[in-house]
């Protein structure tokens, strides 16, 4: 190999020409003993193939960023339109430390996937969205073992409703209306409030829990495995606002009781059967052989359908003086009183009583009469009680 040729001093290629077939200088350590004077120097590591660049105090990998200092200007990379890549991360290796974006924002982001993707805004815009809702009453926090309605010593384990609560045990306090209601958490000390229900905000309006244990549905007062809400138009502070909780009607605890005429065993309301009242699985039904049941309405003057006082139909068949009425009430003993109608006729009182002589068919569903003539329109009113 020729030996190269010195230059004491700077080359200087007039008129910008080229240096054709030029390369680096090629070392297969870096130079040692460089300083201030060598800035500027460049080389290319044959071993660890690198280009090196001295700038005055330390050799820089040319192709390693985390070596650089300062920014990296958006030209540096504007060149990717040109090989058909647009994306950062082929011009730059995975950081090995936290980014610091300087306070500059991120743009154009995809919504993340991954778990360990990225939030857009937008997602968090959602997020925030069903965080507002619950704040305005869609809310329901975990469950309590038990719920105090007679107002517990709030200090050490306690027995409430009838469950003994252990340290950490979450429980409701639901007495009349009081600023100390909410969710509790018992401890060895006083209680806490629960730290989902210890704010203002975190009981909103309709705010619900379940109670999973206490005393059996079906007893007076039963508890267990029921749902409870917050009574209240406004969001509550715990500790300052006066509130109340109340139990959710068809939930399986004790819901009402049992008024006249009926019985209740657990949440179960039965019709309580009674004189002239059968209760069958489906149906409550009226005796006929027991109870007494009425047909009013006017006479006519032939044969036909009567609409009675109130609202039924039956069949009336009039011959001559004898008047029949199907009345179908299934009740052999039943009965029939006359008044003078409207139209009462010669020698008569409008309302004035009568008592035919009658005759019942033995199904109890036809009452024939004997009139003391043919009726005239308006003449007769009936009264047939069975």
């Amino acid at each position: 190999m020729t030996s190269p040729v010195q230059y004491g001093h700077d080359l200087d290629l007039m008129g910008l020409f080229q240096l054709i077939r030029a390369k680096a200088q090629v070392l297969a350590t870096d130079p040692a003993g460089l300083g201030a004077g060598d800035a500027g120097r460049f080389w290319y590591n044959s071993t660890a193939k690198t280009w090196k660049l001295w700038d005055g105090t330390q050799a820089i990998d040319l192709r390693n960023l985390a070596t650089m200092t300062g920014s990296l200007p958006v030209a540096s990379v504007s060149g990717a339109a040109a090989t058909g890549t647009t994306r950062l991360s082929d011009f730059v290796t995975a950081p090995n430390a936290a980014l610091n974006f300087g306070g500059q924002k991120v743009t154009s982001m995809a919504d993340g996937v991954a778990a360990s993707d990225g939030a857009t805004k937008g997602q968090l815009d959602a997020v925030a969205a069903i965080a507002s809702a619950a704040a305005q009453g869609v809310a329901i926090k975990a469950p309590v073992r038990a719920v105090d309605t007679v107002g517990v010593t709030q200090t050490g384990t306690q027995a409430v409703d009838s469950v003994a609560l252990n340290v950490g045990d979450r429980y409701l306090r639901a007495v009349g209306s009081s600023a100390l209601n909410g969710i509790w958490v018992v401890q060895s000390g006083a209680h806490t409030r629960a730290t989902d229900a210890d704010a203002s905000g975190e009981l909103a309006p309709g705010t619900q829990v379940s109670v999973t244990e206490g005393v059996l549905p079906g007893a007076s007062g039963g508890n267990a495995d029921t749902v409870w809400r917050v009574i209240s138009d406004a969001a509550i502070t715990p500790g300052t606002t006066v509130h109340s909780w109340d139990k959710l009607p068809g939930t399986t605890g004790e819901v009402g009781v049992a008024g006249a005429g009926l019985t209740k065993t657990g949440t179960t309301y039965d019709v309580g059967a009674g004189d002239g009242i059968t209760v069958d699985p489906d149906a409550v039904r009226v005796n006929p052989q027991r109870t007494r049941r009425k047909r009013t309405g006017v006479i006519p003057v032939a044969s036909g359908t009567v609409t009675c006082d109130d609202g039924t139909t039956m069949a009336v068949t009039v011959t001559g003086a004898v008047v029949a009425f199907t009345h179908n009430l299934g009740n052999p003993a039943t009965v029939c009183e006359l008044v003078y109608g409207s139209s009462p006729g010669s020698g008569n009182t409008q309302g004035q009583r009568l008592i035919p002589s009658s005759v019942g068919d033995a199904a109890g569903n036809v009452l024939t009469i004997g009139l003391p003539a043919a009726p005239t329109a308006n003449q007769y009113r009936f009264d047939i009680d069975g």
